[in-house]
């Protein structure tokens, strides 16, 4: 499923928010999303890193209306491995009562787009044509809108026990007071008991993290002492892994090699920053001739919006894996 969501939600195209104006949706629309860090946040690493790691949900209405445009960049290559390059492209604006709209691309041919307007969601596959209909629940936007953006949160926790931060100080960005941190790598990292293995990582599939080594890591953050937004982030690393031995069973899914095996390369670079503060354009629905009027095959639509994460995954589908 994970791998669907990067393929077919993702692509590489410049974009801007629909001109024109509009009222927008009332803020209740948006309403039960993560708690903001909270004001005046401190300099501790501790917490500067936490509001790093947060979903844009979090800090998205506290900041008003704004534009986070994003550009990720993954090299991977090994013995025996094709060279693997990704690029990605997210544009996700908050506008004025709510208003959202999203969109990422990967390369020039996969993407998602996705706008919430006066309780109406619409979305589209690049380069398909919208479907326009109504939200599972009230949260259902911004869940989507928080996994268009998880790049850093996710490359950060990928990172995670190789990552220090550096001495914060006090800086003004955006006309906004901030702290501006460094992304070090650190001289010894931290080890993790059997026990505090992340969950995620005992899938066959995650496993791979496990045996990640870093070998460099640098980068920068700026963040509003408001907020907690991150007005700036920008991160590079280059890391190893053990290359897998092979396909463990029907699912396809490598098996991880022992200790010792071959490694591979894995470069990331990442530039995240807020722009248009205050001042985004109204963000609108689509032009009718973009919208599919009736969707046909409904049992294909709700598989999709399973695969894609819009719906929950049926429990019966799980009977069908190995």
């Amino acid at each position: 499923m994970a791998t669907l969501w990067l393929v077919t939600a993702c692509g590489a195209r410049s974009a801007s928010v629909p001109a024109t104006s509009g009222e927008g949706v009332p803020a209740r629309a948006a309403g039960g999303s993560p708690a903001p860090l909270g004001a005046s946040l401190g300099a501790a690493p501790e917490r500067l890193l936490e509001a790093l790691q947060q979903p844009w949900s979090a800090f998205a209405r506290p900041l008003g209306p704004h534009r986070v445009r994003l550009h990720a960049r993954s090299l991977r290559s090994g013995p025996g491995l094709p060279m693997a390059r990704v690029e990605q492209h997210v544009d996700l604006v908050w506008g004025a009562g709510g208003r959202l709209w999203v969109r990422k691309d990967t390369h020039d041919q996969y993407g998602l787009e996705l706008r919430w307007i006066d309780d109406w969601l619409y979305l589209r596959q690049r380069w398909n044509r919208f479907i326009r209909r109504r939200a599972l629940d009230r949260q259902e936007p911004l869940r989507l809108a928080d996994r268009a953006y998880g790049l850093l949160p996710d490359e950060l926790a990928l990172l995670g026990r190789f990552l220090k931060l550096g001495p914060a100080r006090a800086v003004t960005v955006l006309g906004r007071a901030a702290w501006q941190v460094s992304l070090l790598r650190a001289e010894r990292a931290g080890e993790l008991a059997p026990g505090e293995q992340d969950e995620q990582d005992a899938q066959l599939a995650r496993r791979w993290r496990r045996s990640l080594q870093v070998e460099e890591l640098t980068g920068t953050a700026a963040i509003d002492r408001l907020t907690g937004a991150p007005l700036l982030a920008r991160v590079h690393a280059r890391c190893s892994f053990t290359l897998p031995a092979g396909p463990s069973d029907a699912t396809g899914i490598p098996r991880l090699a022992s200790s010792g095996g071959a490694r591979g390369q894995l470069e990331l670079e990442l530039e995240q920053r807020v722009i248009d503060l205050g001042e985004v354009s109204g963000i609108t629905a689509p032009p009718a001739e973009e919208i599919v009027a009736e969707v046909r095959g409904h049992r294909l639509e709700i598989e999709r919006q399973m695969v894609l994460g819009e719906r929950p995954v049926d429990p019966a589908w799980r009977q069908l894996s190995p």
